[in-house]
């Protein structure tokens, strides 16, 4: 629910959603929420309860051109290290786009 609101916060920078029990299904809502707010530039969901599905939405926000996020502290979550490959991955394509390429 206050994920949806979220969408559409024009100027939304920095979300610190850590400590709160988040499961897969807010980290699809993440996901969602890295790809359409284009002016994150921080996202915090350290110590949840959030698996391999709620971050692997995540990881694929995280592949859209438009993000801008900077730091992500997904850290004390369930994931499995398939998808802390995937993320990390990503996050090294996504700085060699933005920083060697510009």
């Amino acid at each position: 629910m206050i994920i949806k609101r979220l969408l559409t916060h024009p100027r939304l920078k920095r979300l610190d959603l850590s400590h709160n029990r988040l499961r897969d299904k807010t980290g699809r809502a993440l996901g969602k929420l890295i790809k359409t707010v284009e002016t994150l530039e921080e996202l915090n969901v350290e110590d949840n309860e959030i698996g391999a599905e709620g971050a692997t939405a995540i990881a694929m926000g995280l592949a859209n051109e438009m993000t801008r996020l900077k730091k992500l502290n997904i850290s004390q979550n369930i994931i499995q290290n398939e998808v802390t490959v995937l993320i990390t991955l990503i996050l090294v394509i996504i700085y060699y786009i933005h920083y060697k390429l510009c």
